[in-house]
């Protein structure tokens, strides 16, 4: 049996021009090379409603969801908190999560402000995923008989992520 996969790109700049989606792209070659097809993609902008019934619908169809952008420090980084909507689940400070932000920043030798304390809060249940390249920990949901992998926006993060994590 094969799996139905599909991709949810999240970011305004990636409707309004200022970006190009290459995530989406990049996925589908990476999925190819292990015999795998993309069933659906889609790109919305940065709308906790519309992040939530996106998630919820993608959930209902296909039996891998992956998920790309708006997990930042930033306050249009809504994913996380769009899928404890769509999901009924509370928010909550991840543990595993906050150690792997603050790791990233000892590792750098850069300053962790209080601002990235916001990527550590994840819907309950979440099992963080490691970040190599970038603060913002991805996460795995198990949810409406789906496996959603939530990763980072920025390509280069996106993609060792997506090898290194979810296709291995």
């Amino acid at each position: 049996m094969s799996l139905s996969i599909a991709v949810l790109a999240v970011g305004d700049e990636l409707i309004n021009g200022e970006m190009s989606d290459t995530n989406t792209a990049r996925i589908a070659s990476a999925l190819g090379e292990y015999g795998y097809r993309l069933r659906d993609s889609l790109t919305i902008g940065d709308s906790l409603e519309e992040i939530s019934e996106a998630l919820q619908d993608l959930a209902r169809k296909r039996d891998v969801v992956i998920v790309t952008g708006g997990l930042g420090p930033t306050a249009d980084d809504l994913t996380a908190q769009a899928a404890a909507l769509a999901f009924a689940s509370p928010v909550e400070r991840n543990v595993s999560a906050f150690e792997l932000i603050r790791d990233h920043f000892a590792r750098t030798g850069r300053t962790m402000h209080r601002r990235d304390e916001k990527q550590a809060f994840l819907p309950a249940g979440a099992v963080p995923l490691p970040n190599p390249s970038g603060t913002a920990p991805g996460f795995l949901l198990r949810r409406a008989g789906s496996t959603l992998y939530f990763l980072p926006g920025v390509p280069a993060e996106m993609e060792r992520m997506l090898r290194e994590t979810v296709l291995t």
